[in-house]
């Protein structure tokens, strides 16, 4: 059997953004857009997340591999 996705309250969210709780409960109507994609469950008032949708909205900011740096400079002459 499949194991249920795990929902989080806004608390969760509190040490990994670095805000305090009140500024987040304001971020959730004033700047929606700052905060992940919130989970739509009916008859339900206070703002949930999934634990895996927020794992990967965080994720989307990490910046992506860099590549090795090239050298700089003319190249060295290579005597056979």
């Amino acid at each position: 059997m499949r194991e249920p996705p795990k929902l989080v309250g806004i608390e969760y969210l509190v040490p990994i953004l670095g805000k305090s709780l009140k500024t987040l409960k304001n971020d959730v109507t004033a700047k929606p857009e700052t905060l992940p994609p919130r989970a739509n469950i009916p008859g339900l008032r206070k703002p949930m997340f999934f634990e895996s949708v927020v794992i990967d909205w965080l994720e989307s900011f990490m910046p992506a591999k860099p590549e090795p740096a090239k050298k700089r400079g003319r190249p060295s002459s290579v005597v056979a």
